[in-house]
């Protein structure tokens, strides 16, 4: 999330902030919708890996001051 947040923060400088908020809440439906049908532990890593870089490293960033 740490590291994900690096890359949201450069871009929201320079990017509408309504596309990051898309982006990040559809990375969490994706990533929570991958989790749903993870079989093996690969798949549930990579899964909180989206999670915590797309989803919750673009929406917290947002709100933070």
């Amino acid at each position: 999330m740490a590291a994900g947040g690096l890359l949201w923060g450069r871009l929201s400088d320079r990017l509408n902030v309504r596309g990051l908020l898309f982006i990040g809440s559809a990375g969490m439906v994706i990533a929570l919708t991958a989790l749903s049908f993870a079989r093996s532990l690969w798949q549930i890593y990579a899964a909180n890996f989206a999670l915590g870089g797309l989803g919750f490293a673009c929406l917290t960033h947002q709100y933070l001051p």
